[in-house]
């Protein structure tokens, strides 16, 4: 049952979508984004309900993630108008979300839902939280 943590910290991710939509300035571009965030969570909170490794649910959760990652960062690296501090503190998010991501994933090779693997990977998605702020500001 740890790994229910994994659906609190996956419900993190719902925090960035509410900053938007309560700061009151919407483009077409951060509304999609925030639309495929929260279809990710979705998947993620079905997945780690009950997280059965290599099944479907899990491969699909696992390709959307990357597809949001690499879509967020594309956006917010490259075509955000925004400081450059904001830029910045996004790459560091993004770059210690990956060490944890891929930490936690050497964890689940040896054990699957191990203790390790569960701890790296809600920090990983807090991180991405924090992350997905940037985008959004």
């Amino acid at each position: 049952m740890i790994h229910h943590y994994l659906m609190v910290s996956s419900m993190l991710m719902f925090l960035p979508i509410l900053f938007y939509y309560t700061r009151g300035v919407y483009s077409i571009i951060e509304t999609a984004l925030a639309t495929l965030l929260f279809f990710q969570i979705c998947l993620a909170l079905v997945f780690w309900y009950q997280p059965v490794k290599n099944s479907l649910i899990h491969y699909v959760d696992g390709r959307m993630a990357k597809v949001c990652i690499v879509v967020f960062s594309l956006y917010t690296l490259f075509l955000k108008n925004c400081y450059v501090e904001y830029k910045v503190t996004f790459l560091m998010c993004l770059l210690i979300s990956l060490g944890l991501f891929f930490e936690g994933n050497e964890h689940s090779k040896r054990e699957w839902c191990c203790r390790d693997h569960i701890i790296y990977h809600c920090w990983f998605h807090i991180f991405i939280s924090m992350g997905c702020f940037f985008t959004f500001i």
